[in-house]
Parts: C-alpha cells; structure tokens; sequence
C-alpha cells in the first residue's frame, strides 16, 4: 500500500521498457521546433515535405501533387518552391539542360513519350538536415529550442514598439 500511495504522489511515473519498445516520435514535435527555430527558412510544414521525399531519388511536380492531393500549382508554390529557395531541393532534370547521361534514351524519345517534365532531387544539405532530423528524433542528437525566456524577450520587445 505504501508503494501505491508514492506513486500517486508524484507528476509521472514511467512504463517498464518492456510495455514501450520504440517511442521515438515523443520527440517529435521538439525535433521540429529545432528544425523551425534554427535552420533559416525552414519551417515545420517543409520538413514534413522534405521527410515524405526523403526516399526519392528524384521526382517530378506531377508525382508530388499527386502524392500530397494537391492541385500541381499549389504543390510547386507552397511546397517545392520554399524548399529550393532554402538550398533544400534542386532541380537536376530539366527539358532545357537535358545532357542525355542519364539514360540512353535520346531527349527527343523522352519528350515524346512523356512530355519530359522537370526532376527535382534533395541536395546535400537537405540530406544532412534530414540525418539529423533523425538523429534528434532518436536521442542522438541534443534537441536545441529556445526556452521560456526567448519570448517574453521577443514579445516584450515587440510590444514597445
């Protein structure tokens, strides 16, 4: 009864491990705000973009849209274009600068057989942010987000203002 009564007492009392297993996604949210507060022009909404991508090699607009149910323009305005103008996202094929290296069907073949849209791939630097995304997630990594005080100062200076 005595161990009962300490437990009630307390804010939390932790799961065994074993009833848990894997609870990596409790740090979800704090991984995002890292990404948020600390990379320029990222914000939580790109990077769930840039994780559902993250397994592409390339992709196309049309593939994207398709993939999120969006509308292509709304997909390339509110989704690409904020990732490439963060350094995330680049396009590698494109109609105008096609080199033919990358398969051996001529550009003309391509163009007639699909309509040869532009392939988009993450950069380097968009994979690096999405390997320490997941090491973040994982405990790997030590999740950076300002405290308390960063708003009141924030706050408190805008509304001197």
């Amino acid at each position: 009864m005595k161990a009962d009564k300490t437990k009630r007492e307390k804010e939390f009392v932790k799961l065994d491990d074993k009833y848990v297993g894997r609870n990596y996604l409790k740090y979800l949210h704090l991984a995002l705000e890292d990404v948020y507060y600390n990379v320029d022009g990222m914000s939580r909404e790109r990077m769930t973009v840039l994780l559902f991508i993250s397994d592409y090699e390339f992709f196309t607009i049309d593939h994207l849209s398709k993939a999120l149910r969006m509308s292509q323009a709304n997909t390339k305005k509110h989704k690409l274009q904020p990732l490439m103008r963060c350094g995330m996202v680049e396009p590698i094929y494109h109609r105008k600068n096609f080199e033919g290296s990358v398969t051996e069907i001529s550009y003309e073949e391509l163009k007639r057989r699909h309509g040869y849209r532009t392939r988009y791939a993450i950069t380097k630097k968009g994979r690096e942010l999405i390997k320490r995304f997941y090491d973040k997630i994982e405990g790997l990594e030590t999740i950076t987000v300002p405290g308390p005080e960063y708003f009141k100062e924030k706050y408190s200076q805008s509304s001197s203002l």
